[in-house]
């Protein structure tokens, strides 16, 4: 019997410190939810679901890659010669100008000052758009590093680091399409706000697509499976921003109706 309460206030003191420690172990395996803050449970969710539409893009981009890189060559090869053939000096100098906004410096550079600016104006929830597009950088980033190291399909011979798909084309889509989303969202609601989003991250879009193709920086092929690649992307950074803030704001969208 070593070891164990012999008299009443030894047992009473024993099962005291049982206690204790049981209420500590149970404080280190089972985390107390309540006790953190509101947004640590939202941000587990964001990344959550952020990644899972990576995953699932990365699924995508890995089932049709195999046509586009031994199919494609039938297209792309005789698009390349018609464009090369058809080019103009100046109006290639104009392309390579108005290209540059899908490079990845320029692309995250507009990240990160969407990413201050909205987490100044928003009304709640300011960790909410910096985190979204935060996560949705790192996803992209890897995912594409993986689909690449997957691939590696070189370029057209005037660009042989233009690779399948088109990373240009997929930050244009995603970046420009999530800072869109988050403007539209907090400062209009309105229809008429939402379809001219929709429309300047389209004509961005066609734009980034136009000038890789012109300039012959990738293949067909890889510019729109780049636009495919960034929608999958741009999806699910939307409906975790949606499924933590709720629905757009109706006073904001009758604000804008009006």
């Amino acid at each position: 019997m070593d070891g164990y309460p012999r008299t009443l206030a030894q047992a009473v003191a024993f099962d005291a410190l049982l206690r204790q420690q049981f209420l500590r172990l149970d404080a280190v395996v089972n985390l107390d939810i309540d006790g953190l803050p509101d947004w640590v449970p939202d941000l587990i969710g964001l990344g959550a679901i952020t990644g899972a539409g990576g995953l699932m893009a990365y699924e995508v981009m890995r089932l049709i890659g195999p046509a586009v890189v031994n199919h494609g060559p039938a297209i792309d090869e005789a698009v390349v010669r018609w464009t090369d053939s058809h080019q103009v000096d100046k109006w290639a100098a104009v392309m390579e100008r108005l290209g540059k906004i899908g490079n990845t410096w320029t692309t995250w550079g507009a990240a990160g000052t969407a990413a201050v600016c909205l987490a100044a104006s928003w009304r709640e929830r300011k960790w909410l758009p910096p985190a979204a597009l935060g996560t949705a950088l790192l996803v992209d980033h890897y995912v594409t590093i993986a689909i690449r190291r997957k691939f590696g399909r070189p370029g057209p011979p005037d660009s042989p680091g233009g690779t399948y798909p088109s990373g240009g084309c997929d930050r244009v889509v995603l970046f420009y399409g999530l800072i869109a989303y988050l403007l539209w969202r907090e400062f209009s609601g309105s229809q008429r706000g939402k379809i001219c989003a929709i429309g300047t991250v389209a004509a961005l879009s066609f734009n980034e697509a136009y000038s890789r193709e012109y300039l012959s920086k990738h293949w067909l092929t890889d510019i729109v499976t780049g636009l495919l690649y960034g929608a999958l992307l741009l999806a699910p950074s939307i409906a975790a921003v949606r499924l933590i803030a709720g629905p757009v704001n109706v006073a904001a969208e009758q604000a804008g109706a009006r």
